[in-house]
């Protein structure tokens, strides 16, 4: 015995479904997400060679500044070495005289 049971089932319509409106609003969606990876991609590029050219530089200033710090610890050095000979009393030579060395003596009497 089969027992058949026939209820009457509610059913909802379907939305009336619109495939132009599904087109437009797919093809604004795939233009949209186009134009910003476009848009990305060219940032993107813009800021790697920004990073290039920042590192060149960095690299140079960085070689300058060994330069200059070379440069300044020389000045520094002869300037201590002036304030030296300043504070040591010597004075500026004005007349010099060779000694002669006649052969392989190490030392002569010289008559002036």
């Amino acid at each position: 015995m089969a027992f058949k049971s026939k209820k009457n089932i509610l059913s909802l319509p379907a939305p009336a479904f619109k495939m132009k409106a599904f087109w437009i609003l797919g093809f604004s969606v795939v233009s949209f997400l186009l134009f910003l990876y476009v848009f990305q991609f060219d940032r993107m590029t813009k800021d790697s060679f920004l990073i290039s050219d920042l590192s060149v530089q960095a690299k140079e200033a960085s070689e300058k500044n060994l330069e200059l710090e070379s440069s300044f610890f020389e000045n520094e050095s002869l300037n201590a070495a002036e304030e030296l000979a300043r504070s040591s009393n010597f004075e500026d030579v004005e007349d010099v005289k060779y000694i002669r060395v006649i052969g392989s003596a190490v030392a002569a009497k010289l008559d002036y």
